[in-house]
């Protein structure tokens, strides 16, 4: 009986060690998978970022252009494209 008390302990043992070893892989896992999210993420913020300073240049150029028209048109700009087009990008982003 105490051999098989200690065969059944060791058998156990090794148990615990194999569902350890496979909760150790799939932390692995997740951590890459996590790592490739936030470099997904980084990118898109950073092409987001290059698209609203495109944006705000474009806005800048056509308020220069357009100074003696009143600032009727800026507004329009910001309200019907810009503002349209970053919650557009935002929702990409998600």
């Amino acid at each position: 009986m105490e051999n098989k008390d200690i065969w059944d302990k060791l058998n156990n043992h090794e148990q615990r060690i194999t569902s350890s070893e496979k909760d150790i892989n799939d932390i692995k896992v997740d951590t890459a998978t996590q790592q490739v999210t936030v470099k997904n993420l980084n990118t898109s913020m950073k092409q987001l970022n290059e698209t609203i300073e495109k944006l705000s240049d474009k806005l800048e150029n056509f308020m220069i252009g357009s100074e003696n028209k009143g600032t009727d048109n800026w507004k329009y700009i910001i309200s019907v494209i810009l503002i349209p087009v970053i919650f557009y990008l935002l929702t990409i982003i998600k």
